[in-house]
């Protein structure tokens, strides 16, 4: 369970329908992040931040220490020891995730990039002992808890986690990149996950040795943040952490930009869906002037809908499907990196020379005060919405700690805020002239010829290499660090919580507007914002007979244009008001939301409205989105996962039904194609309307407040003559017997597994049954299916399983990308692990289900922190007719669950039901997959049709 990256960009999986915008380290006026700090007497830097909206304390702790400090022969060991943490210490035994499913910890993670190494989670108040205790134990007792057993384990962990990564389009990207970017001594030269043959070489003294230099407390920092007082972090943290010896002091190195020394650029073949170009540059480190504005000079060159990248490839000269800017930034330098995805039968060399045009004029003539104004309201608008949250991802904790690390200072973001308030228009553009104007890295990736495969990367010693930390001096402790007398008796084991806080979750607040537009409200003044989200009945089942695709790409063409706004020009009007408006279809329903600040309601409302009743359709811009569409369908078909979730729901439900679709809900290439303005205006006429609709508000706001002005945008809405539409879904046949599809990708390094079987539907109090049953055999980290192929096996990363909510028989689905030499072993586990559980050989035991409860009820008070958890919460309610009350009923619904009524649930699950995806090379996974005799064997393609195949040996 940990993620790795230069910078830490990614979260978990993100099945199907979901996207989060991460906020960057930018303070708005009038948003801050109060803090205190102290230093106990062995150098532990510790921070704490107060907000008592919910009884959790986010636990963050950042050891200084990534790839960047790793010697010659040595890289992943970072990121290898972020694994081994979160084995057993010497005094807990087991997994490190054990008691925190007990206690119901939210947003529990670990990350390692470049510069520095984290672990978090949220925990509710009552467990904030617990969480002490176990991050103290793995700081300060955990090497006799690391064993040859141990290590071999987490390695095969890591380097399937290095097969998954690289096995994604564009996967190598990173590890060329590095190595061309960066002199071969630069700490920056090699990727955070290291080299295979390093990895390999890796013996128990090396890793040891490794603990005993970096994990003291003396090159951590930790914040709580949340349901806290400093008086009592203070006695808490000094009782678990103050008795732990300080490790060596090393040298923190020095800022190291390395702007390269000529131009150089790059060809790489991958098995991607269309080329795609980057261009980089060398820039300044983290929280320096330069880097922040630098900032404000991405947004503006491709980091919006409207910016001059977007305009110029996408929209006007339709070259693009996509471009980007962005800053990356890290401790000794960062980079400033353009990407676009050049359109099928375009020269890239053509988007490259428009790249550079564009550039060149922005360096020359700067951005408009108008464009500089409104990137700098994105910051300000993305920083307010950031610190809703107290931990994960770029929450309060996470931008403490950043600044304290990095800078020293946990303030330093009040210092960004100030630079990017405050960078004039030649300010920024002097900036992309010092560090742009000259001497840049492209890399053009090009998709390799069919049937052709990749070769591995990234797999040789660089024991031989003159890394620049082969000279640092000899580790040797500080003397001026002490410990103190702890009274915890180790010994006694982990202090787990024997009280836990209850939910409280906003009273739902009703009303009606005269057109009978249906308003659900919660207060929550925490932040100055408000969300909506406008809920419409009929989503991609609501395609079942016509076009598929025709929900998703209508709902996406609302924001491209509406009312007197084109579709650059409506990017512009959000950008200026600080708004997000987003639409988009699931399953069953199909949503427009608005995430609005509080001070720009009214203006960020009218466009909401206008995106809602007055989409243009224009037939251009129906054109251009049709195309990029094509080719997110071609991208899909190169990601296995994506893939998986393509062709598995048409092969497991009956050929007609309406969840028989593609789950991405992009539709077919052919159904696309046949898309017209008609199809487009006729979904919208027939299901965006205000009888079928319910608004949901959660936010800074009263009814009182509210309602005027959703009378003025909305009450003129009304409902057309046509009756209220319906979608009839039904249950669905099972398959009589077990199928296995296989689908080739030549030279793919894993093979992904992924079976489903549609089940019940996700009305009624009883699908808490189903749910705790997927719990124990997918639904969590020590679940059986991760805990054989993860961490008994190590063949995977991870294997986990789910059900996703639906009005009709909703998809039980489980998945595990593996190794490509253990696919047969590998699905064999997982068929024997899923048949065992479901017919009851192998039910879930007490102890299994009292933890999945345990896990479910905790972990609900964490659960709702942030305005859009609870938003979505509230929309589920709505869809699935479950009552205002339901989250207060949640946890006597689950403590009322049985174990009989989970074995009954887990029958739902029939193995000679089941429908097996396996995508991967086709010459290494068919022969052992025909061998296991689980079901009988198909050849597909990425559109599932048939393939014709010789029989081996013919």
């Amino acid at each position: 369970m940990s993620s790795i990256s230069r910078r830490p960009r990614h979260g978990l999986l993100a099945l199907c329908l979901s996207a989060a915008l991460a906020a960057p380290a930018f303070a708005a006026a009038g948003a801050d992040i109060a803090y205190t700090q102290f230093t106990l007497p062995n150098g532990l830097r510790v921070i704490v931040h107060e907000d008592h909206k919910a009884p959790i304390v986010a636990v963050n702790l950042w050891y200084h220490v990534g790839s960047k400090d790793e010697l010659p022969g040595k890289t992943g060991f970072a990121h290898l020891y972020e694994h081994l943490m979160f084995q057993g210490s010497e005094n807990h035994h087991g997994e490190f995730f054990d008691p925190f499913e007990k206690s119901g910890a939210t947003n529990q993670n670990g990350t390692t990039n470049s510069d520095r190494t984290n672990f978090f989670e949220n925990v509710p108040t009552t467990a904030l002992d617990m969480a002490l205790w176990m991050e103290s134990d793995r700081m300060g007792h955990l090497l006799g808890g690391i064993d040859q057993a141990a290590l071999d384990e987490q390695r095969g962990v890591v380097e399937n986690e290095k097969r998954q990564g690289e096995n994604q389009p564009y996967g190598m990207v990173d590890e060329v990149m590095s190595a061309a970017m960066y002199p071969v001594a630069h700490p920056y030269h090699h990727t955070t996950i290291g080299s295979k043959v390093d990895l390999d070489a890796a013996s128990l003294t090396d890793v040891k040795a490794w603990f005993r230099n970096w994990y003291g407390p003396n090159n951590c920092v930790l914040v709580l943040a949340g349901d806290i007082d400093a008086a009592t972090a203070k006695a808490k943290v000094m009782r678990y952490f103050g008795d732990i010896p300080a490790s060596p002091t090393l040298p923190v190195q020095a800022a190291w930009p390395a702007p390269l020394d000529k131009p150089d650029r790059a060809v790489l073949q991958d098995r991607v869906a269309q080329p795609r170009i980057y261009r980089a540059w060398n820039v300044p480190a983290f929280g320096s002037v330069d880097s922040q504005r630098l900032q404000l000079l991405a947004q503006v060159f491709g980091g919006s809908q409207s910016s001059r990248l977007d305009t110029r490839l996408v929209h006007h000269d339709k070259l693009a499907d996509h471009v980007s800017a962005a800053v990356n930034e890290s401790e000794l330098g960062s980079q400033f990196v353009v990407t676009a995805d050049v359109k099928q039968g375009v020269d890239p060399a053509k988007v490259e020379a428009i790249i550079d045009e564009e550039l060149q004029r922005l360096l020359r003539d700067g951005p408009s005060a108008a464009e500089t104004a409104r990137a700098q309201t994105v910051y300000e608008a993305a920083f307010i919405r950031g610190i809703e949250r107290i931990g994960g991802f770029g929450g309060k904790a996470d931008v403490l700690a950043e600044c304290a690390v990095f800078t020293g200072d946990p303030g330093c973001f009040r210092k960004n805020q100030q630079e990017l308030a405050s960078a004039t228009p030649a300010q920024v553009a002097a900036a992309g002239r010092q560090w742009l104007g000259k001497n840049d890295y492209v890399l053009v990736v090009q998709p390799l010829p069919p049937g052709q495969a990749r070769p591995e990367r990234g797999n040789d010693s660089t024991a031989a290499l003159p890394f620049a930390t082969s000279k640092r001096p000899a580790p040797t402790v500080d003397p001026k660090f002490t410990t103190t007398k702890s009274d915890v008796d180790r010994s006694k084991g982990v202090p787990m919580p024997t009280s836990f806080p209850a939910l409280a979750f906003p009273a739902l607040q009703h009303a009606r507007l005269d057109n009978g537009l249906q308003v659900v409200l919660a207060e929550r003044h925490e932040i100055p914002v408000v969300q909506m989200s406008m809920q419409f009945r009929g989503g991609f089942a609501a395609d079942a007979g016509g076009k598929l695709g025709t929900s998703s790409f209508t709902m996406g063409m609302l924001t491209q244009g509406a009312g007197k706004y084109d579709a650059l020009a409506l990017g512009d009007a959000q950008e200026d008001a600080g708004a997000r408006i987003g639409a988009g279809a699931s399953l069953d329903t199909a949503a427009v939301g608005l995430n609005a600040l509080k001070g720009k309601l009214d203006p960020s409302l009218a466009l909401y409205a206008d995106v809602i009743l007055h989409p243009t359709f224009d037939a251009q811009e129906i054109e251009r989105v049709r195309k990029t569409w094509l080719a997110g369908i071609a991208q899909e078909k190169t990601q296995p996962v994506s893939l998986a979730l393509r062709v598995l729901p048409p092969l497991m439900y009956q050929a007609g039904h309406p969840y028989a679709i593609p789950f991405s809900g992009r539709g077919t290439e052919d159904s696309i194609r046949s898309l017209t303005r008609a199809d487009l205006v006729a979904f919208d006429q027939k299901w965006l309307r205000p009888d079928n609709a319910t608004l949901v508000v959660v936010g800074d706001t009263t009814l009182a407040e509210l309602l005027p002005k959703l009378q003025k945008t909305f009450g003129a809405w009304q409902a057309p003559a046509a009756p209220l539409p319906s979608v009839q879904v039904g249950a669905s046949k099972l398959p009589s017997q077990p199928r296995v599809f296989l689908i080739d990708q030549p030279g793919a390094l894993q093979a992904t597994l992924m079976v489903g079987q549609p089940t019940r539907s996700a009305r009624g109090d009883d699908i808490w049954q189903f749910d705790l049953a997927n719990d124990v055999i997918g639904g969590q980290f020590s679940a059986r299916l991760n805990m054989n192929l993860r961490e008994d096996k190590h063949w995977a990363y991870g294997a986990y399983s789910f059900a996703a909510s639906a009005l009709g028989p909703e998809p039980w689905l489980a998945y595990s990308p593996v190794q490509i030499d253990q696919t047969g072993p590998a699905l064999a586990q997982m068929h024997q692990e899923i048949d065992a559980f479901v017919t009851g050989k192998k039910p879930a035991t007490a102890a299994e289900l009292a933890q999945a409860k345990a896990n479910e009820t905790r972990s609900l008070p964490g659960s709702f922190e942030t305005g859009a958890a609870v938003l979505g919460q509230i929309a589920a309610i709505v869809n699935y007719g479950r009552g205002d009350d339901y989250p207060q009923r949640i946890p006597h619904l689950i403590d009322a669950v049985t174990l009989e009524q989970v074995g009954k649930a887990a029958a739902m699950i029939q193995p000679q039901a089941l429908t097996w995806v396996v995508v991967g090379d086709l010459k290494k996974i068919e022969a052992p997959v025909r061998a296991l005799n689980i079901g009988q064997v198909s050849i597909i393609d990425a559109d599932g049709k048939p393939v014709a195949v010789t029989p081996a040996g013919k």
